[in-house]
């Protein structure tokens, strides 16, 4: 896949490349920079929180701190902590 970053452009391994989990903590990642994307909270956080289902601790991270925070979602500690 070719992207546009800031006028260079960038390749990225075919989505089927990735570990299950991997590819969603990246897209939340990028959508969290506002790259390529409009910066919208929310959007990260549904792609960390596909990540963490997945199993994936880098998502866990994330997405743990953006419930933990309350950055796209409504604060849930309890949720955060698990």
């Amino acid at each position: 896949m070719l992207a546009a970053a800031g006028g260079t452009a960038v390749f990225w391994p075919p989505a089927r490349s990735y570990p299950e989990g991997r590819l969603d903590n990246n897209v939340g990642f990028v959508c969290s920079r506002g790259l390529l994307v409009h910066p919208d909270l929310a959007k990260p956080a549904s792609w960390w929180q596909a990540a963490a289902e997945r199993g994936t601790a880098a998502g866990q991270l994330n997405y743990a701190l953006v419930l933990q925070n309350g950055l796209g979602v409504r604060v849930d500690e309890a949720e955060a902590a698990v």
